[in-house]
């Protein structure tokens, strides 16, 4: 009896330690929890990149960015997860709203760099957020 309890207290133990903020091995998304109106169409918009990268669906990926984006495909490397470093600031410019938000980009090899999400929304149009540069 003490080894069959031992055993699935192991399991629990073994699971528990090996999933990442909620991440259960695979990609590891922005909570959405904390989020309401402009902010959460944008970190939507990255959990969408993340989920596009991992799953190689350029199309899908491309249809996230502004038209006048210079991203033109799919990143080389596989995007593991996203990790805001500070809060969203929204601006209003003259035709467009503008949002930058500054993040921790996390590779599936572990390596790590420090990146400027840049995102649009057109003013006199009901488009939505869009992303308009990562640098």
């Amino acid at each position: 009896m003490k080894k069959i309890l031992f055993a699935i207290c192991l399991v629990f133990l073994l699971s528990a330690c090996s999933a990442k903020d909620g991440d259960n091995g695979g990609a590891g998304y922005i909570s959405e929890d904390k989020y309401e109106g402009d902010e959460l169409d944008i970190v939507r918009l990255i959990n969408h990149r993340i989920k596009y990268v991992q799953e190689g669906n350029e199309s899908k990926y491309m249809e996230l960015f502004y038209e006048e984006s210079p991203i033109n495909g799919l990143p080389r490397y596989k995007l593991q997860r996203v990790k805001l470093t500070s809060d969203i600031e929204i601006r209003e410019q003259r035709r467009f709203y503008i949002a930058v938000v500054q993040a921790e980009d996390i590779m599936e090899t572990g390596e790590m760099f420090n990146s400027q999400y840049v995102f649009l929304k057109p003013k006199e149009t009901d488009e939505g957020w869009q992303i308009a540069d990562i640098d």
